[in-house]
Order: C-alpha cells, then structure tokens, then sequence
C-alpha cells in the first residue's frame, strides 16, 4: 500500500521546490508503515540549462522469501535508502538533453544474517565464490536489520526523442 501527498510546486525567485510525503505500510513485516518524505529544489540558469537537488528516503521490503524461510525474520525492518541527487542538466536542442549526476546512496537496515555475518544478502543467490563453494547467499536462515551500506558516484547521460515515434534514447 502507499499513499502519496504531493505539493504542488512552488516557484520562489527562479527556484521551483516540489515536496512529497509517500507512506509505505509493508504487508509480511511487522511495523512496517514508514513515512518516506522527499524534497527536490531547481533552478534554471535559462530556459536551457539549469540545476536540480534532490533527497529523499526510500524504502523497500526485505525479500519475501526471507520473511518466510524463518518467522523471526517477520521482525525485519523495512531496508532504508537515504538518497541525495545533485543533477546539471542542459537542452542542446528540442529533442536533445544531456545531464550530469552527482548522487550518495546510505542504505540501512539491510538483512545481515546471525549465522554467517560474512554473507552479503544484497545478491541473493550468489555468494562471494559462488554456488561451486557452497557458499550461497540465500538468507535461510535467522536475519537482523543491521546490514548497511553505501553507493556513490557519477553519472552523465545523453537522452535523444527520434521523431516522429517519440522513441528516446
């Protein structure tokens, strides 16, 4: 289930902010309602080229085939992604855009087994040697929300609309 209040933007002195008030309610988990707030703020230098900020929390339900493989892991907390975008974003012509992405990702309350700490559940099926070692990664077994992690980096992108299909690329 989610339910999602967005506030119409608002536009202060060039600055357009947009505002979003998503609520998760995670069936399979217990306490799993989560209020996941976002904010995005954009200037644009011209009507070609402007600069955008963006953060917000994500949430996510743990795999549901680790809920079922142990009814302790019911007690999982929802994973937590709190995520920061900062984007340069410029209209080379009507149907070109070319965009620079800086983002940080802190992920938390990521499945960490009680049994083998050592495991990664992020991808699930295959371990650090894979199956051949018997080493998989599928959380059957008790888990805690007390993984996390962090993902960061740079991203450019170059979006094309080819006419008359409106096809991008």
């Amino acid at each position: 289930m989610q339910c999602i209040h967005k506030c119409n933007p608002q536009i202060f002195g060039g600055l357009l902010f947009n505002a979003g008030f998503p609520v998760d309610d995670f069936s399979g988990i217990n306490d799993g309602l989560r209020l996941s707030p976002r904010f995005s703020v954009e200037y644009k230098f011209n009507p070609e080229t402007g600069v955008s900020f963006s953060t917000g929390v994500y949430y996510q339900t743990p795999s549901y085939i680790w809920l079922i493989a142990d009814s302790r892991n019911t007690d999982l907390k929802p994973i937590r992604v709190d995520q920061y975008v900062l984007s340069l974003e410029h209209r080379v012509s009507e149907d070109a855009i070319l965009k620079l992405e800086g983002f940080y990702k802190d992920y938390k309350n990521y499945p960490a087994s009680l049994v083998r700490p050592y495991v990664v559940l992020s991808n699930t099926g295959a371990g650090f040697e894979g199956s051949d070692n018997n080493f998989e990664s599928f959380g059957f077994e008790p888990l805690t929300s007390a993984g996390g992690g962090i993902a960061k980096g740079i991203e450019f992108s170059a979006q094309k609309n080819f006419q008359p299909f409106h096809f991008t690329g």
